[in-house]
């Protein structure tokens, strides 16, 4: 008699659970009139001048327009030294190719800033240099392309290319694009909540 009632109550439990389970759960769904603060995506980036491991979160509008932070961290055994910074990432999205509910294709393009607050970096020139001598070194703004493949309005994984400004300088002074030695490519995935 113990084993069989011991058999109901742990057969309710599962059943119990089961259809908890099956239930939409509903977090941070974000619609049009709830609060436009809540970011629509969470986002793990991997380079492209954002750190060799930076995750945040983002904003999307009308599928056309998105804005991104992130936190990056670079090891020290890539870079020499420990590096954070701070990337804030502007994309305005070209066109889609696919299907809203099961695959689409979206080539960007976009504009990031990113901050590092490295002590050998500065924002205002140090003073043994003539205001406006250098350019500050702890902002650096760069020009981004990628394509992203977006799955089922939930999965999008990103390929990027980012050239930083002095980087383009460098181009235009030596006539010479080399994308071995300038820029950094990236891959990002971006969960859609």
């Amino acid at each position: 008699m113990k084993i069989l009632s011991l058999s109901v109550m742990l057969f309710a439990l599962l059943f119990q659970t089961s259809t908890l389970a099956a239930q939409e759960i509903t977090v941070l769904k974000r619609g049009e009139r709830d609060n436009p603060w809540v970011p629509n995506s969470a986002i793990t980036q991997h380079a492209a001048y954002a750190g060799y491991l930076a995750a945040g979160f983002g904003y999307e509008w009308r599928d056309t327009w998105a804005v991104d932070l992130l936190y990056g961290y670079t090891p020290e055994e890539f870079a020499g030294e420990a590096v954070h910074s701070w990337t804030l990432k502007s994309l305005a999205y070209i066109g889609a190719v696919g299907s809203r509910d099961v695959v689409r294709v979206r080539p960007y393009v976009g504009l990031s800033i990113n901050y590092s607050p490295d002590s050998e970096l500065f924002l205002q020139v140090p003073s043994q240099y003539p205001a406006g001598y250098y350019p500050a070194s702890a902002v650096r703004p760069a020009l981004i392309g990628g394509l992203e493949v977006r799955v089922q309005s939930q999965l999008a994984i990103g390929f990027e290319f980012a050239v930083l400004d002095s980087e383009l300088a460098y181009a235009t002074d030596s006539k010479n694009f080399d994308p071995e030695y300038m820029g950094s490519s990236g891959l990002s995935v971006r969960w859609l909540l």
